[in-house]
């Protein structure tokens, strides 16, 4: 069994609204993950998620903490019904989410290590973008090789689904070489170029507060975003690690390939507001047995 947890992006307003209402083990676990988080916020999480303001939820600082808040209350609610994984992996940070449940950090530090995370990236200038190309990251290097210091790939999602990300005008050119080869994109609704060259200014302050946690060992093997296997006790224990994976490519899809292939699962479920994850996986195997997401919005 792997347990999936899906990155920014997916959040929306409402998210586990309904089983907040009917799950005593949901709800216990959301308002705790709250508690925690609340005091490095401007304003208490919970109101976020189920008001009425998506601009606000959708704002980096709320939309990562109110992910971590979800995510860690449906695996507590699954663990509850006797689910428990042989796999974690996160895309973005849903592998923040699935360090701590792996045992990592306790809930205070993840909350602190969360926030700050999201405040610093939501901190950053705006201007830059990110785009989905529907090619191969083998054939997007070539296009983005003399732009390096502005753009990079930030995700590998499925086999033609790539994430470029860096600075806006320069992304507009790259759409003009993207047009002529008839490779198909889409802009995301973002407010910054996460994981590319735009993040460099704040890499330095996060690892002083990831620096700043106690690490435990780990119960449940991660699969890394920046290495595509299951990470070492040396690399989650290094606040440097979790500094580059703010700067990294999210690899995805070869993370998803590795499990498929070094441990064959028979069952990967997302853990994440709504299926996006399901589909990069349909999309990478097509033959698993079992894809499924946990929740959908109405």
């Amino acid at each position: 069994v792997v347990l999936m947890f899906s990155g920014q992006g997916s959040q929306h307003l409402g998210m586990g609204h309904d089983l907040y209402t009917t799950s005593p083990v949901y709800a216990e676990t959301f308002d705790t993950v709250c508690e925690a988080v609340d005091p490095h916020l401007d304003r208490p999480l919970k109101s976020v998620v189920f008001g009425d303001d998506a601009e606000l939820l959708n704002n980096t600082r709320y939309a990562q903490p109110a992910l971590f808040a979800l995510q860690t209350a449906l695996y507590r609610l699954l663990e509850h019904h006797g689910i428990t994984p042989d796999h974690l992996i996160g895309h973005s940070i849903g592998e923040l989410t699935a360090a701590h449940l792996a045992g990592l950090w306790t809930l205070a530090d993840t909350a602190k290590l969360i926030t700050a995370r999201a405040r610093l990236m939501a901190s950053l200038p705006t201007g830059g973008a990110m785009l989905t190309a529907h090619t191969t990251k083998e054939t997007l290097r070539p296009i983005i090789e003399s732009r390096h210091e502005t753009v990079a790939i930030a995700a590998t999602n499925a086999p033609n689904s790539t994430v470029l990300s860096g600075d806006r005008t320069t992304l507009e050119h790259i759409t003009s070489d993207l047009n002529e080869q008839g490779i198909k994109y889409q802009w995301l609704k973002v407010s910054h170029a996460f994981h590319s060259p735009l993040m460099d200014p704040i890499l330095d302050q996060f690892q002083e507060v990831a620096a700043s946690l106690t690490y435990h060992p780990t119960t449940i093997p991660i699969t890394s975003n920046r290495t595509a296997s299951t990470t070492t006790p040396d690399q989650l224990n290094d606040p440097g690690y979790w500094a580059g994976h703010i700067r990294d490519t999210v690899r995805f899809h070869d993370g998803l390939t590795y499990l498929h292939q070094t441990h064959h699962p028979g069952l990967y479920l997302e853990i994440g507001p709504r299926p996006t994850l399901t589909t990069l996986t349909h999309q990478t195997l097509p033959t698993t047995p079992t894809i499924q997401p946990t929740l959908n919005p109405k």
